[in-house]
């Protein structure tokens, strides 16, 4: 876990790191956006970068769809532990 919070201090400069509290408002904003997402059934927790997105989705898709996290700016990683509702 270390390695992880470090690796992802080092890619980018200090002063163009986004706070995880805007790296999550990001995200749910993005759930927002997207079609086929629920932002009140996925729950986004960051720290020093790293996202872990849980809650129950619908379908497979809702829960492809979901990694739209991966591409917010500040996201070192994604933790994915979304589970599909029967």
């Amino acid at each position: 876990m270390l390695a992880a919070v470090l690796s992802c201090a080092l890619a980018a400069p200090a002063f163009a790191a986004p706070s995880d509290a805007w790296i999550t408002k990001k995200i749910k904003l993005a759930f927002l956006t997207t079609e086929g997402v629920s932002a009140t059934a996925v729950s986004v927790d960051t720290s020093a970068g790293q996202v872990t997105l849980h809650g129950k989705v619908g379908s497979g898709e809702e829960k492809e769809k979901a990694v739209v996290a991966r591409s917010t700016p500040g996201v070192c990683s994604v933790q994915d532990d979304l589970r599909v509702a029967d």
